[in-house]
């Protein structure tokens, strides 16, 4: 599986800019000059990663899909069919408390040679409301963002209707954001596409299931001086559950590689692993990319990780928000992974666009009385 996933803990800024070579970067008894930054085998969460974990706290509303269609679609697809999560998250990263206008996010969700299931609702408040289509070719979407965000966890399954055409997915929001994607490229899918000067954001991670533990992470990075800072974060299983936090420091070494280290633990606050990896800053996009791994108690890979990372377009406030990836290790990787490679901007070339006219393929009838939509998409 390519894995493209998403942690945070730099700027664009190249740390250590007029600093001496001598300095190091050390935070709350960790350095990042010490073997794995200070952290070891069995330790609990640094206390740091709550107050950092609450900036960008996400409620999961428990959802409770319509089994019946969900068990019927899978038990009709061909043996091996390869199903898909994809999470998708509209507004503010992270909580933003000085954004004063409300953005209305209008839009759909359709997919074509496939069926789209909700699993989880992130963040919806009363004023917002989602709506499977009775076919379960789309999602109707109606929700207002302010200071937070709100987003979807949806289950794809490709159900091959046209032979002639492969199975794809359309997200779109009325005059704010349209991308196709084809379902094999949502496979380690980590994006994140700032929209307006206001600094909402669309944030889209997704994969295949395998037959190994895998799923999305996501939370803060703060800044603590030019060199380094920390972050902290919650580990979402593929049905769209936090299963864990995360939590560390990242900054620039003396000799000048940018790295990160911290601890991955369970929800009853049991360690699962220590964190490891690099970062780089983008040449042409804010923020940057990272990939990283984690060992278990006994040393042993425990799995890798990989995402974006952005800095706060507004510039009012030394947090910023991270997205990405993991994948247990299963015995098919050999070692940590390589930095992604530099990623393009859909909004910029093309593969996307700022209208969501491509919404204009959809056409609604009304509100069913069961609460499903009747919306058609070509």
């Amino acid at each position: 599986m390519t894995m493209v996933m998403m942690f945070v803990f730099v700027t664009a800024i190249t740390f250590g800019c007029g600093q001496g070579e001598d300095q190091e970067f050390s935070y709350s008894g960790y350095s990042l000059e010490a073997e794995n930054g200070g952290f070891d085998t069995g330790d609990q969460l640094p206390v740091f990663g709550d107050q950092l974990a609450a900036i960008d706290r996400e409620n999961q509303i428990d959802y409770a899909p319509d089994d019946q269609a969900e068990f019927q679609t899978l038990s009709e697809v061909p043996p091996g069919t390869k199903v898909y999560t994809l999470r998708v998250a509209w507004g503010q990263f992270p909580f933003n408390p000085q954004k004063e206008e409300w953005t209305t996010w209008k839009g759909m969700i359709f997919v074509k040679n496939a069926r789209v299931f909700v699993k989880r609702a992130i963040f919806y408040e009363r004023h917002d409301f989602f709506q499977p289509c009775a076919n379960r070719r789309c999602v109707r979407i109606n929700s207002r963002t302010l200071p937070h965000h709100d987003g979807l966890v949806l289950k794809i399954v490709p159900v091959i209707d046209d032979p002639a055409v492969p199975p794809s997915v359309y997200i779109g929001f009325e005059g704010l954001y349209g991308r196709p994607l084809r379902l094999d490229q949502i496979d380690g899918l980590t994006e994140l596409s700032v929209i307006n000067p206001e600094g909402d954001k669309v944030v889209l991670n997704g994969f295949a299931h395998g037959g190994c533990p895998q799923g999305a992470l996501g939370g803060v990075w703060q800044r603590v001086n030019r060199r380094g800072g920390a972050f902290a974060g919650k580990w979402i299983d593929e049905d769209g559950l936090p299963t864990g936090s995360l939590a560390g420091i990242w900054g620039l070494r003396r000799n000048g590689e940018k790295v990160f280290f911290g601890v991955y633990s369970g929800n009853a606050g049991e360690f699962k692993g220590l964190l490891k990896g690099k970062y780089r800053p983008l040449q042409n996009l804010p923020g940057g990319v990272f990939a990283g791994h984690w060992e278990t108690a006994s040393g042993t890979l425990g799995g890798i990780l990989a995402g974006r990372y952005g800095p706060d377009p507004n510039g009012n406030r030394p947090e910023s928000v991270f997205r990405g990836l993991y994948a247990a290790n299963c015995g098919q990787f050999d070692g940590p992974p390589e930095l992604p490679p530099e990623p393009a901007d859909c909004l910029e070339d093309g593969t996307c666009d700022s209208t969501g006219e491509g919404l204009s393929a959809c056409t609604c009838a009304g509100d069913d009385a069961s609460g499903l939509a009747d919306c058609t998409c070509e």
